[in-house]
């Protein structure tokens, strides 16, 4: 009977275990304590001195025994840095015995200002039977170098005690993707182009959620697409085949978009923004040139105003009958007419 108890509780504890791991699946490790190193070196212990056994473990191989003999409570408290976390989450497997007496009990306390004050996460008296407590730490927990977690007994003798074992501090990381080296191609298309928007997207954390996307914005229409041409392992994400009839435009309009991406945490990210103008008409060659006339060895500048709806940089090319230079591509030019 005892053995068919004890494979029970085995079970039992590996099914709790199963299901915290599961819980957490986005979430990351901001301490971990199981014991099964034999000491107590992540923790600050003060007055009495709790007890790293393997005679008595609930998981593994060892626990921490708190009891009551001595005249000092024992306390141990660790100090966490929940920095760039969310959403605090403090587990932790215990079972006490005794503490029957008025003033005695089990406390298990958190501090969120390096331990100025203290907040109740559980006060236990009697027998208590081993149980996982999961407690979710308030929002000031967030975000926060001066966290402090500590358990406590305060006991008559030897036979009130506190077995305590798997201690377990998660957050979600608040850091939100990373979006860099956006781009359109073709950079200036024509209303017969389709233009892919890519972008390289990353996450040091819980890793990009669903599919970014790409909202657009042209004259006054707008809209978004979800970047889903991606290669698997891939940090670029891409929508391609953006056509004119897609987003609504036609020659010599701008399109202005952004690029949307969030983690499996909820954070989110926006780029900057960015534009890109449909070109479909031909430049408008113009020129002003002064001293058009005069003697002989006659020297005229002429600057170019040609303009383009939407390329500043055109190429140029003068050509100039019985001058010197007879041609040039640059935008301003000294011609000199000898007869």
């Amino acid at each position: 009977m005892k053995k068919i108890v004890k494979s029970i509780l085995i079970l039992m504890s590996i099914f709790i275990m199963l299901a915290v791991s599961v819980s957490a699946a986005s979430e990351s490790v901001l301490f971990s304590d199981g014991f099964e190193s034999g000491n107590l070196d992540q923790w600050t212990i003060e007055d009495g001195t709790p007890t790293v056994t393997s005679e008595t473990a609930i998981n593994g191989s060892w626990s921490v025994l708190f009891d009551g003999a001595g005249a000092n409570d024992k306390i141990a408290t660790a100090n966490l840095d929940t920095t760039g976390y969310k959403n605090i989450k403090v587990y932790y497997t215990r079972s006490t015995s005794g503490l029957s007496d008025a003033d005695e009990n089990f406390r298990a306390r958190y501090s969120l200002n390096s331990g100025s004050s203290w907040t109740s996460i559980e006060e236990l008296t009697g027998d208590n039977s081993e149980n996982r407590i999961e407690y979710d730490l308030p929002e000031a927990a967030e975000d926060n170098p001066n966290v402090m977690l500590r358990f406590r007994i305060k006991g008559g003798d030897e036979n009130d005690t506190t077995l305590l074992d798997d201690v377990l501090v998660t957050g979600e990381e608040t850091v939100p993707p990373q979006i860099t080296d956006v781009t359109n191609n073709p950079t200036n298309p024509t209303t017969s182009d389709s233009v892919n928007i890519c972008a390289t997207i990353t996450d040091d954390g819980s890793g990009v959620a669903e599919w970014p996307k790409v909202y657009f914005n042209t004259d006054g229409f707008s809209g978004n697409a979800s970047m889903s041409d991606h290669e698997e392992g891939s940090d670029v994400y891409c929508r391609n085949d953006l056509s004119v009839g897609s987003l609504h435009v036609k020659d010599n309009k701008t399109v202005t978009f952004h690029i949307t991406a969030e983690d499996e945490n909820g954070n989110v990210a926006d780029s900057d923004d960015y534009s890109y103008t449909y070109d479909g008409l031909d430049p408008v060659a113009d020129f002003v040139c002064e001293e058009t006339s005069g003697a002989e060895s006659l020297t005229v500048t002429c600057d170019s105003t040609s303009t383009d709806t939407v390329d500043d940089n055109l190429d140029l090319k003068w050509t100039f009958e019985d001058g010197t230079p007879a041609s040039s591509t640059d935008s301003e030019v000294d011609v000199t007419f000898d007869d």
